[in-house]
């Protein structure tokens, strides 16, 4: 066992026994031997929730959050599509409202994951990572902002409980996998994405900066639709159609989860090189695309099976009470309420499937 781990391990079972103090000592003297050692941070910010030193935990998070973003890791992983698939469905806080009073009432809308996903495509590490990194993030940040607490009616014994649990020491019920897990996880995302640094090049760079605590951090979450739009850039067509593909897959799986049923296709189609050979436009039911007024413009589709009365027809083989209409308010709703149409259909064998289609141009 090299001197690394063993200190660390000695960290580990100080903090279990309760003695808080030796553990960051531990952690610490490890912080020396390895300033950028990811195992280093992900131990402390542990404690340091534990130990209710909220910013500084949120700083260990956010150099773990910026060293992701660095490596790109969940950017380059094949089954980040499907992971994130399966995850954005819990991006979602039934209140819309996260907060009032700390901020002019703060609203949220799922539909803004996406325009940052699709504005900056490496921020599908939050997702990829909701459960043990963007989860902590909001947890932290929570924790810094108390009257969020109250403003949403989390039981406070269950929030020191989920403290416990990150001290080793599990004292009943906490909030992982509870209603609250989406307000988190949207808190998460919004805090990690608006401290990323791409100015910074190094872990060593990334360390020095969110360490030293006069160096300001970015916690004004009314202000994330302005944060998204200032980073607004043209991405190469590329990043977009790739991006496309996972916002679309992830709405499907969304549609597979909501409707129990199973999605049959989803496509992005470019409309800037497409043929279109068939006897209707394949964007019918959408105003006609103005090609010349765009320099990128994709059609993007979803295909889903329904029965002869347009009612979803579930994995069950039985016809839902939801109809196609249904599906596409849905779709529209996870876009932030952009323009979705359902128009034409197609047979598969003796299976019928409705098409869901909408628009992404810049």
């Amino acid at each position: 066992m090299d001197e690394l781990t063993e200190i660390l391990e000695q960290g580990i079972a100080a903090k279990r026994q309760g003695n808080f103090q030796l553990a960051f000592e531990k952690i610490t003297h490890a912080s020396k031997l390895s300033p950028t050692d990811n195992r280093v941070f992900g131990n402390r910010f542990r404690l340091l929730i534990g130990m209710k030193k909220y910013e500084d935990a949120l700083r260990d998070l956010l150099v773990l959050a910026n060293f992701n973003q660095l490596e790109g890791v969940a950017t380059n992983n094949p089954e980040v599509r499907l992971i994130v698939g399966q995850m954005m469905d819990r991006f979602k806080w039934e209140n819309k409202t996260l907060m009032s009073s700390v901020f002019s009432s703060v609203k949220f809308d799922p539909g803004l994951i996406w325009l940052s996903l699709k504005n900056k495509p490496t921020l599908v590490d939050f997702i990829y990572r909701a459960d043990n990194l963007t989860f902590y993030l909001g947890h932290a940040f929570v924790g810094m902002t108390q009257k969020i607490l109250s403003y949403n009616k989390i039981p406070e014994i269950n929030f020191k409980n989920l403290n416990y649990a990150l001290l080793g020491k599990p004292r009943g019920e906490d909030l992982r996998g509870s209603s609250f897990d989406g307000l988190f996880l949207i808190l998460g995302f919004m805090i990690g994405h608006m401290n990323v640094k791409p100015e910074l090049k190094s872990k060593s760079e990334i360390v020095n900066y969110f360490i030293n605590r006069k160096a300001p951090l970015n916690l004004e979450v009314s202000n994330y639709l302005e944060h998204i739009g200032k980073l607004s850039t043209v991405m190469p067509a590329n990043d977009i159609e790739q991006m496309l593909k996972i916002m679309v897959h992830g709405i499907g799986e969304g549609i597979e989860k909501t409707f129990h049923t199973t999605v049959y296709r989803t496509e992005v189609i470019n409309l800037k090189t497409f043929e279109d050979k068939g006897m209707m436009p394949i964007w019918t039911g959408l105003p006609e695309p103005e090609l010349d007024e765009y320099n990128i413009f994709y059609l993007n589709r979803i295909s889903f099976e329904i029965d002869e009365m347009d009612f979803v027809v579930m994995k069950n083989g039985q016809s839902s009470e939801h109809n196609d209409w249904d599906v596409e308010n849905y779709i529209s709703q996870s876009l932030g309420g952009d323009q979705v149409a359902t128009g034409g259909a197609y047979q598969v064998g003796n299976k019928k499937y409705r098409i869901c289609k909408f628009y992404y141009y810049e």
